[in-house]
């Protein structure tokens, strides 16, 4: 018995070490990236820690004030919370695959799949809510599936932590409790749990955990959950390749062939015999399946970004290792398709981690992701040198431009509304204290900026950034050339 537990522990071991290996490198490239426009937003969320705000719920602002409180003002220190979730979200889905399919070498190799993924590899880097979104929504599958198999009270007090997190990361937390109901009024397993105070006790403690949100959600006429369906929702029209998009887009995050066996699952794992045969495996694809549906059916309608189906692919992926083991098919040839799948999603992962940091493909600016997180310390240090030798302050339009310019200069920068996005910087609008302003405008806007419109100004167009056209207004004296 003691050789076959240390056999059982060698994975778990194995896991341990890549995953630590991975995080050294995942941080030196966190370290060298610039940030992400998004996360400079999140950032300046932090300076002020508020129960919620305009975008979603305040989890990753109040990671990132901790995290740059003990580690400093610089990029690593914004992302340090995003790599260590990742390595929870991975430990749990070792969790969910070796109870699954009762095999730690399987659920060894599941874990490594998915954090061989460009979604995982990124989404341990670019800190977004999505990192504390999948962490709670994989723990939660964890204390689910104990909770439906042992019906402990603390099963089901887990079960409501992790919900109740989640709901502090993001909004789409909400999602899971459809995929939970499902499974409690489907399946015979889940409706012999219904009987008992545990879904009340989970489902309580989740509340009470988002009530200070929901609080602020309310005080503010519920304009972040408002502007969440808006996003989704807001423009809805028919899109001939729209489902082709989507396919493309979720095999390149997730690597294709990993992404048709998570299809195998989502066939499969709805029939008769899983439900009343397999319950934990029929839990996994009510938390994951119908989702996957649902964002097919809108990506006909409206753009699915990359990240949205994100969370589910931690119920599909122990799911696909069930399916492929026996339960929807049978794989025969398994360290073959191991291999490929994990050589074709690392070269893929390390390709996108080369370019982000030394630019090679032949990509267009605008169609480069990786775009995003270059040139805004250099943007910033010249913005400072001109706004220095004018003697005005500085203002930028948008969320974006404005956080990385308040995040490089350290400065505080005066936002300029725009027209076709809210922020929660017109939540709060700053007083003008400055008679002059040096003011970074994208050149995709169509109007003047608000603090140039009657002011003396002087169009001034930066030679070494063409993302932006740079507005001088009010009294200023003359650039120095």
């Amino acid at each position: 018995m003691t050789s076959e537990k240390a056999g059982r522990w060698t994975p778990a071991w194995t896991l341990g070490l890549v995953l630590f290996l991975a995080t050294l490198v995942r941080g030196v490239v966190a370290a060298k990236l610039d940030l992400s426009p998004d996360e400079a937003y999140y950032w300046t969320w932090s300076q002020q820690w508020l129960l919620g705000y305009f975008d979603h719920p305040p989890m990753v602002a109040w990671l990132i004030g901790i995290s740059t409180t003990l580690f400093g003002h610089n990029e690593l220190a914004v992302r340090l919370p995003a790599l260590l979730l990742s390595v929870v979200s991975v430990w749990a889905l070792f969790r969910i695959t070796e109870r699954l399919v009762e095999d730690a070498k399987v659920a060894m190799w599941v874990a490594l799949l998915a954090c061989s993924t460009p979604l995982m590899a990124v989404g341990s880097i670019i800190h977004t809510p999505d990192a504390a979104l999948s962490a709670a929504w994989a723990w939660a599958l964890v204390f689910a599936m104990d909770a439906m198999r042992k019906n402990r009270w603390r099963d089901w007090l887990g079960l409501g932590l992790a919900l109740g997190l989640g709901l502090l990361a993001k909004a789409s937390a909400w999602l899971l409790l459809p995929g939970l109901g499902l499974f409690v009024l489907t399946s015979k397993a889940g409706r012999d749990r219904l009987m008992g105070v545990g879904p009340v006790l989970a489902v309580f403690v989740a509340l009470l955990l988002a009530a200070p949100n929901l609080w602020w959600e309310l005080g503010h006429g519920g304009q972040s959950l408002g502007f969440q369906w808006a996003h989704v929702f807001g423009e809805l029209r028919f899109r001939p390749l729209g489902v082709l998009d989507f396919l493309g887009a979720q095999a390149g995050v997730i690597s294709p062939l990993i992404f048709v066996a998570c299809i195998v699952f989502w066939f499969t794992g709805w029939r008769r015999g899983v439900r009343f045969g397999r319950p934990e495996a029929y839990l996994l694809w009510c938390t994951s399946g119908p989702w996957i549906i649902g964002f097919l059916l809108l990506s006909s309608l409206q753009r699915v970004e990359a990240n949205w189906p994100a969370p589910v692919y931690l119920a599909a992926l122990p799911g696909m290792a069930w399916a492929l083991l026996g339960g929807g098919t049978y794989l025969r040839r398994r360290k073959l398709w191991v291999s490929l799948a994990l050589g074709l999603s690392l070269v893929t992962t390390l390709i996108v981690h080369a370019h982000a940091l030394s630019p090679f493909l032949p990509l267009p600016a605008d169609r480069d992701p990786t775009a995003r997180l270059r040139g805004w310390k250099e943007l910033s240090i010249q913005a400072v040198a001109d706004a220095d030798a004018l003697g005005v302050c500085m203002a930028s339009e948008g969320y974006g431009p404005v956080s990385e310019l308040a995040f490089y200069s350290q400065r505080s920068v005066a936002y300029e509304p725009n027209s076709t996005r809210r922020s929660q910087f017109d939540l709060n609008p700053e007083s003008d204290r400055c008679s002059g302003w040096l003011v970074l405008q994208p050149v995709t806007s169509q109007h003047k900026p608000r603090r140039c419109q009657g002011n003396q100004e002087r169009l001034r167009l930066s030679p070494r950034d063409s993302r932006f056209v740079w507005w001088v207004c009010g009294h200023a004296e003359e650039a120095k050339p």
